[in-house]
């Protein structure tokens, strides 16, 4: 994370626990301790990556009270970590919530963006386009 965002994203985490004090708040922020000793106290709630998951220090989280999920997006992880893209064997797809589950145990799954966030142009024509139509 770039330096100064965890000042700013504890800021609005602790207004929306003061403000919703009974909503749990939910993060991607790269801390890599899930909670444990982080400059984010008023996160209740870690999502990192699947290849940053890990089933000791989730555990340690879950005891101190927060949850550990996980999670993929348009965008990463690629190989040799799973994914949905297009372009990787099928069985990838359903390892995230299937075999890699039953073995890790997250708390949860979390897809972020179905279509891919800094697509460069809309497909405006067509058949032929130049948009790439990769993942």
């Amino acid at each position: 994370m770039v330096p100064g965002h965890f000042e700013r994203v504890e800021r609005a985490a602790a207004t929306l626990k003061r403000e919703l004090p009974g909503v749990p708040v939910f993060t991607t922020a790269r801390d890599k301790n899930d909670g444990l000793d982080s400059p984010l106290p008023s996160v209740d709630w870690w999502c990192p990556l699947t290849p940053d998951f890990d089933p000791e220090r989730a555990g340690r989280a879950r005891a101190a009270g927060r949850q550990v999920w996980w999670y993929i997006c348009c965008c990463s992880p690629h190989h040799l970590y799973a994914n949905m893209f297009l372009e990787y064997p099928a069985i990838e797809a359903r390892l995230p919530m299937w075999a890699m589950t039953a073995e890790d145990r997250p708390d949860g799954f979390l897809y972020y963006q179905i279509s891919i966030w800094n697509s460069r142009r809309p497909i405006l024509d067509g058949p032929f386009t130049g948009w790439d139509p990769r993942s």
